[in-house]
């Protein structure tokens, strides 16, 4: 089954209606593509929401070009759930809902047309328990699970269950048929309602993980016919997430899960599914669930982000319309992230989104906008493709404010990783590294260094030395232009760190840097807490290179991993 075919089987459009208006968003403030993508990507979704009118005023729908521009309320629910997790637009969640709720009849339990004369087909209506695990989410965030057009959706999701726990289609040809990606759907939106049926739901969904730690479409018959599938395995983590109260090892199981799907992801950080085989196609969706995946577990926001989640959030973003790329006659779309490399081209050589373009850019943000959440609050360089080794530590130094990058003519923004930290730089990333962000206030004092009085950064050195980070030099001067060396690098964070009790150890890791080093214990400090690596050498041997200038990116790298060993883990 294509990857297409699949997402309609959860999102085709039920019925026809009447004439609809596009609703404006009530009190959307507008939000730079550039910063925050998640948040502009949810505006522009808000924005694509159309009103009914006559019999379906006060209801909201998203069309779909797959299905003749009409609603499809698979995206809708997908909507209404995502808006609700970005606390953000409360009217769409209500129009959407008034839509769902007033048509969710013909979308949960679909009829196969009839099939042409002498051609065997399925036929009749039937329960779909994935597309009705959906609405059971979506009715989930206003609280009505259990009274959804006056029927009670919960109970007949739980009556979908086999006794294997399996969650299966009902009624006509598709009696007892099911799929783990549907499963996925279905243990969540039980979770989210404390349903007594989770835990058998969520056993029959690890029980279909593959050998390989994925899991596939369809419910497997053997290890031999179970193949690894990115977006189910991507669901199956987010539901696993959501049910970790019900079911043993649910982050062992999911611990697995993402290292398949790690597995599966593209140098540029892109997710996809092959379509013919042997031909990859890179998707938005795709690529959005995973960042979900690799984030599902992260329970406090001071966590460092996932770097699998940073580099597939900075592939998505890639394709979204910002600033630059949504200029002009696209100005109205800025936000939409558009679904592949060739939608986003045919969209800016153009002007504009085609139908289909558009019902794309739709999956993408309803289905899982979420997933670039990571990388708002950053900015966006155009010197650090998503390729780059660090990547995902410089982008983590944009969040936290530490880095703002510089500004080009063409008005664009880069970080300049390949050029060496200056001691003045230094001392303005460390200070904001230590006070979230932001730099001293006007009053506080300058340095005191010879050189440094008038400097730019001199309050930022003034409290360098206020906090015995850098002692300077013995003639009173800081040397705010010269380059920060590697073994200073390892002072200034040991300084930073508390200068903490460290014995250090005999025999030195590293062969250029010997037991009477000046800086000995803080290069050993750092290798021991994680914070470097140094340069592999030959027969296993490790240099330092202490008398290195740090580049941008180096740094940035030594102050994610400081972060992380030193503060987080």
């Amino acid at each position: 089954m294509s990857r297409s075919t699949r997402l309609l089987g959860l999102g085709a459009a039920a019925a026809v209606l009447a004439p609809l208006a596009l609703v404006a968003p009530a009190a959307v403030a507008a939000t730079p593509a550039d910063s925050q993508p998640s948040v502009s990507a949810g505006d522009w979704l808000a924005g694509e929401v159309v009103a009914g009118t006559g019999p379906q005023a006060g209801q909201g729908f998203l069309l779909s070009a797959y299905s003749g521009n009409n609603p499809d309320f698979g995206i809708a629910a997908d909507a209404i759930v995502s808006f609700d997790h970005q606390e953000a637009h409360p009217e769409a969640v209500t129009a959407l809902t008034a839509g769902l709720e007033a048509n969710y009849e013909g979308y949960v339990n679909p009829t196969f047309p009839a099939p042409p004369e002498g051609q065997a087909q399925e036929q009749g209506t039937f329960l779909n328990a994935g597309t009705l695990a959906k609405t059971v989410l979506a009715a989930t965030v206003t609280g009505s699970a259990t009274d959804f057009g006056g029927e009670n959706l919960l109970a007949q999701l739980e009556g979908t269950l086999a006794s294997n726990g399996q969650a299966l289609n009902q009624g006509g040809s598709q009696q007892g048929k099911g799929s783990v990606f549907n499963q996925t759907y279905a243990v969540e939106a039980l979770a989210e309602n404390g349903s007594a049926s989770t835990t058998a739901a969520a056993e029959a969904l690890v029980n279909a993980q593959c050998d390989d730690g994925g899991f596939p479409f369809a419910f497997p018959t053997g290890p031999e016919d179970c193949f690894s599938d990115v977006d189910t395995t991507a669901r199956a983590v987010i539901a696993l997430a959501a049910a970790q109260n019900n079911i043993g090892n649910a982050q062992g199981f999911a611990s697995d899960a993402t290292d398949w799907l790690g597995s599966q992801q593209q140098a540029d950080g892109s997710f996809g599914f092959e379509f013919p085989a042997g031909t990859f196609n890179p998707s938005a969706s795709s690529t959005l669930l995973a960042a979900q995946a690799f984030e599902a577990f992260t329970t406090s926001s001071e966590l460092a982000p996932d770097r699998r989640a940073t580099r597939a959030a900075g592939f998505v973003r890639t394709l979204q319309l910002d600033s630059v790329s949504g200029a002009g006659s696209l100005a109205g779309d800025v936000g939409a992230i558009l679904s592949t490399q060739e939608d986003f081209n045919g969209a800016t050589e153009a002007g504009s989104l085609s139908a289909f373009e558009r019902t794309g850019a739709t999956f993408a943000a309803a289905q899982a906008y979420g997933g670039l959440a990571v990388l708002d609050g950053t900015t966006e360089f155009s010197d650090t493709p998503t390729t780059a080794t660090f990547f995902t530590e410089i982008a983590w130094l944009s969040s936290r404010g530490i880095t703002t990058g510089y500004a080009e003519a063409n008005g664009s923004t880069s970080f300049r990783g390949s050029q060496p930290v200056l001691r003045e730089q230094m001392a303005a990333f460390l200070y904001r590294y230590d006070n979230e962000g932001t730099n001293p206030p006007a009053g506080a004092p300058n340095a005191t260094f010879s050189d440094a009085v008038n400097n730019t950064f001199s309050k930022h050195i003034a409290w360098l030395a206020s906090e015995g980070i850098t002692t300077g030099y013995a003639d009173n001067t800081f040397r705010p232009s010269a380059p920060v060396l590697r073994e200073q690098m390892a002072a200034f964070l040991y300084r930073l760190a508390g200068s903490p009790t460290f014995t250090a150890p005999a025999t030195s890791p590293f062969t250029d840097v010997p037991t009477t080093a000046t800086f000995y214990k803080q290069i050993t400090w750092l290798d021991a807490v994680g914070v470097t690596t140094g340069y592999e050498g030959p027969n296993g041997t490790r240099t330092f290179r202490g008398s290195d200038p740090v580049l941008r990116e180096q740094m940035a790298a030594f102050l994610y991993r400081f972060y992380v060993n030193t503060l987080v883990g």
